[in-house]
């Protein structure tokens, strides 16, 4: 999976991360189910990154987020390393409710954050408010950060409505499909590979 060379800000060597996740009753869990589900392998994935992180001797050089959505959506807010463990307890809210993106959530990511940051948003889609949850990612955007999207294509959903969506945020950010969310693991490594450097 070919992902694009950032644009590293020059104001910032080491960009902050922000984890944008979809904890919506389609992406299941065991938490729920008792057996293993997308949002299991969404899990695997995120500490595949932070272990990463940890290994580059990065992510003791960076600030975190996460943005849980479903029915509400939750926000960790901006945390330094040093409290990088109440950045991850957003990780196990698993709502399984419905898909909705709260525009002022995503607002708070650029501005309550100086520095640029990546933001990685994983949804299966089925977004209720994608005209909004879109404007605000936009915007996100427009503010100098950079959007990846990683879409976990959901068959009981209205894939016109999805790919609608996914069109318009290739526009602004990296898109990428995938029908088997094992593949989370090797884009996200692959994201830490071109912004934070490789494990020496």
């Amino acid at each position: 999976m070919d992902i694009d060379d950032p644009a590293i800000p020059s104001n910032k060597s080491i960009p902050d991360i922000a984890l944008i996740i979809d904890s919506s009753g389609s992406m299941e869990s065991d938490i729920i189910r008792g057996d293993e589900g997308p949002y299991d392998l969404l899990l695997r994935a995120q500490y595949s990154l932070f272990n990463w992180l940890e290994k580059t001797g990065k992510g003791y050089q960076m600030n975190f987020a996460i943005v849980n959505f479903s029915g509400d959506t939750f926000f960790s807010g901006w945390k330094p390393y040093e409290e990088f463990d109440e950045v991850k307890k957003e990780l196990f809210k698993f709502q399984n409710g419905g898909t909705v993106l709260d525009p002022e959530k995503v607002k708070k990511l650029y501005t309550e954050r100086k520095d640029n940051f990546l933001a990685i948003l994983t949804t299966d889609g089925g977004l209720a408010n994608p005209e909004e949850a879109a404007e605000e990612l936009e915007r996100l955007v427009q503010y100098g950060n950079d959007l990846a999207v990683i879409y976990i294509k959901h068959f009981a959903f209205n894939y016109d409505e999805d790919k609608k969506f996914m069109d318009r945020m290739s526009k602004c950010a990296q898109v990428h499909t995938i029908t088997d969310p094992r593949d989370l693991i090797e884009i996200e490594i692959d994201y830490a590979k071109k912004y934070w450097g490789k494990i020496e």
